[in-house]
């Protein structure tokens, strides 16, 4: 049974340093011509942001503890580290045991191997998830039991099913199920086929019997490496959180159907908090905003959401 529902930004900076800040910031704009905005976050703001960040992670461990889930399925990006011109699907599970990644960022000239994580996977509810999608419900659900960095396999996995997971579960005591989604390459999934996902997933959940819970890692407005990257869609932000508080979640579903310079690049992930919503009910049940804050030096609206 889905117990919990929860979504987060994931941008690199959020699980680094002041000091790191202003290098990724740099590598990320490149020669974009930046908000005014940025300018004003200065050390001491760019601390207090991070103390924010500290509290939102801790407010959805929180949820976690008071569930206790035998699993989290995690919703995310493969950032275009896993899957190349042989194959790109636009849904994936894997299903393996266990998978590998880093807490090395490439940009700061970290290197991985020293700094390897393993994550343990729950197999079973893996293959139980992708059986039901694929042969009761009709998703084209792509499978892999191996992930590895295309250029570097040293790296494993990509960082939205590593950093998260390492501040939702610190002792990595509770098994996950990565769930790939295309929010980058075109073309990608709708909003709509991510909410309906969601909605599938909780539906076929009812009859798993043990607690599950949901996490979608990416977002909410942001461009990196792009023509818009540093600017941040404050209205958009808003208007995103506003339906799930609301309860209103299904709204979110045709914001992917008009194509704009605004809902390209990062801004994509938001189909992460697509399906995460469309699992938790969308018009049925009233999300909680923890926190969000635009973060211009770390180029996205920063934000974190339960159910």
């Amino acid at each position: 049974m889905l117990e919990l529902a929860m979504a987060s930004s994931c941008a690199p900076s959020m699980f680094r340093s002041q000091p790191e800040w202003d290098r990724i910031h740099q590598l990320l704009v490149g020669d974009v011509p930046q908000p005014g905005d940025a300018s004003e976050e200065t050390d001491d703001v760019v601390s207090a942001y991070i103390d924010r960040i500290d509290k939102g992670f801790a407010a959805l461990r929180k949820e976690i503890e008071r569930v206790r889930p035998e699993a989290i399925i995690v919703v995310g990006d493969d950032g275009g580290l896993l899957f190349d011109e042989v194959q790109l699907p636009q849904f994936c599970l894997y299903t393996g045991d266990d998978f590998t990644g880093t807490t090395a960022y490439p940009g700061l000239d970290q290197e991985a191997d020293g700094e390897s994580v393993k994550i343990e996977c729950n197999r079973k509810l893996s293959y139980f998830l992708l059986e039901e999608l694929v042969t009761q419900h009709g998703f084209g659900i792509s499978q892999s039991a191996i992930v590895e960095n295309v250029e570097k396999p040293s790296r494993g996995t990509a960082s939205a099913f590593i950093h998260p997971v390492l501040e939702l579960v610190p002792d990595l005591d509770i098994p996950i199920v990565p769930l790939y989604v295309n929010c980058y390459a075109d073309p990608a999934p709708s909003g709509h086929r991510c909410f309906e996902l969601g909605q599938t997933i909780a539906s076929i959940l009812e009859e798993w019997p043990g607690k599950v819970a949901i996490y979608g890692a990416g977002g909410l407005s942001c461009d990196p490496f792009g023509p818009r990257a540093g600017w941040i869609d404050r209205p958009l932000d808003d208007w995103v959180l506003g339906q799930i508080t609301r309860g209103k979640s299904d709204r979110l579903k045709p914001m992917f159907d008009v194509q704009s310079d605004t809902n390209v690049g990062g801004t994509g992930e938001i189909r992460s908090w697509i399906t995460v919503a469309g699992a938790a009910g969308g018009d049925q049940n009233k999300g909680t905003i923890v926190d969000y804050f635009p973060a211009y030096k770390a180029l996205t609206g920063i934000a974190f959401a339960h159910w």
